[in-house]
């Protein structure tokens, strides 16, 4: 994670990841939880059937708001009162998301 414009504590993140922890729980297909890297808080997130798809979420005070970003890069996946878009934008990297019906 980086680019933070303030400094911001593992405890401030914290309660952003615990609401995507159950969101994604509940868009089903995944699970997740919230583990310690690099002394902060990420939710760690695996495709149920396919364990080695996974991804890492992080939370990060950037341009101004809080966002949702990939831990590894840092990079921007949504803001976090937009968390159903992000959940979704995490199901299609871990190859849950669910294809609309013809």
């Amino acid at each position: 994670m980086k680019h933070t414009e303030q400094p911001a504590s593992p405890s401030e993140r914290r309660p952003f990841l615990s609401v995507l922890d159950a969101a994604v729980r509940e868009h089903g297909g995944m699970s997740c939880g919230v583990i310690i890297r690099r002394g902060l808080p990420v939710l760690h997130v695996i495709n149920a059937v396919s364990a080695t798809r996974s991804v890492e979420v992080g939370c990060d005070f950037t341009e101004g708001a809080w966002r949702f970003v990939w831990a590894g890069s840092g990079e921007v996946i949504g803001a976090v009162d937009d968390v159903a878009s992000v959940v979704r934008v995490i199901a299609r990297e871990v190859g849950t998301h669910l294809e609309p019906s013809p």
